[in-house]
């Protein structure tokens, strides 16, 4: 009896050495199925738009572990995405075969640089600070009189003065959200602002009425992107519409001013609009004291040169639906 107790005993263990070999080869197996059939060889990468392919790689797939696709699978739908990539809004990682994913990245958008000490600062749309690089970025307005502090990535902006930081910020993000691309933004000693293209200038002044400033703007530039001259918008409310468009070149010179600016050139005020086309009743001639003819159009503003002098390239009155420029004045006067 006790002969057949010890070899139930040794049967028990060889059986217990059977079964851990197994286990032990089954995770064996297991562990080179899982880190040789699932090792990434082929990353497609889509949704990036400021950075490169190769840039978004690096940051995704930064630790040891992130050649597996199924650790990189589980670790973005867990992982904290501002902490680990504060760069980017969202991760999404798409398993197409074992050895194959697609990275979906939602970049932060970044909406202005300000060059400095021979680098571009990037911002986003809260005014912190994405990127210190050499690198120019197409898609981006350079801004320019702007003074910086010391410049950290991940931190904000660092402006002393707090309303031009929020004037900055205000603005790169307005152009942003309306899809308005000028090649420069300049800020004056006075934090006046101007908006530098190609063949014209708007001048928006200070951070007044700015929303309904960019807004306004979305709907004129179309007409006028392709004539020289400046948009002056700084007295520009909702109540008061009137923008006055001043033909010649409005191109900024190396000295940082409008080539063609004249220190004689009168503003025009502002006034409301009162028709959504031009007729030739929407402005009235009248006499001065001196007798000479003037003309008043239709938000208030006067010349004495009874030229149009402001028609479009077809010699046609310039109307974009919202409102149309007076031929006469050079008002933009909104229905």
């Amino acid at each position: 009896m006790e002969q057949g107790y010890k070899r139930k005993k040794k049967r028990r263990k060889k059986i217990g050495k059977i079964a851990a070999l197994s286990i032990l080869a089954l995770l064996l197996i297991s562990a080179i199925v899982v880190f040789g059939l699932f090792r990434i060889q082929e990353v497609e990468v889509v949704g990036n738009d400021y950075y490169t392919a190769d840039e978004i790689k690096k940051m995704v797939m930064s630790d040891s572990m992130a050649q597996n696709s199924i650790y990189l699978t589980w670790k973005y739908s867990h992982a904290n995405i501002q902490e680990e990539l504060p760069f980017l809004s969202t991760v999404e990682i798409e398993m197409l075969a074992p050895y194959k994913v697609r990275i979906h990245v939602y970049e932060k958008t970044i909406v202005g640089y300000i060059q400095t000490a021979g680098s571009n600062v990037y911002f986003d749309k809260d005014g912190v600070v994405m990127e210190n690089s050499q690198e120019v970025r197409e898609g981006v307005p350079m801004i320019s009189g702007v003074n910086l502090g010391k410049v950290e990535v991940l931190g904000k902006l660092p402006i002393e003065d707090k309303d031009l930081f929020k004037s900055v910020v205000t603005l790169a993000q307005l152009l942003n959200k309306n899809a308005i691309m000028p090649d420069e933004i300049h800020f004056d000693e006075e934090n006046a602002m101007s908006l530098y293209f190609a063949k014209n200038t708007v001048l928006l002044g200070q951070n007044k009425n700015l929303e309904e400033k960019i807004s306004n703007l979305k709907a004129i530039y179309p007409k006028m992107s392709t004539m020289d001259g400046t948009l002056d918008m700084e007295n520009f409310t909702a109540d008061s519409s009137t923008a006055i468009f001043k033909k010649g070149n409005g191109k900024k010179d190396s000295a940082g001013k409008e080539e063609g600016e004249s220190e004689s050139e009168s503003e025009s005020e502002s006034g409301k609009s009162s028709g959504p086309n031009y007729k030739e009743e929407s402005g009235r001639v009248s006499k001065d004291a001196a007798g000479n003819e003037v003309y008043t159009d239709d938000a208030g503003n006067v010349t004495n040169d009874m030229t149009q002098q402001y028609l479009g390239d077809d010699g046609q009155v310039i109307t974009d639906g919202y409102g149309y420029i007076d031929p006469y004045t050079g008002a933009y006067i909104l229905n």
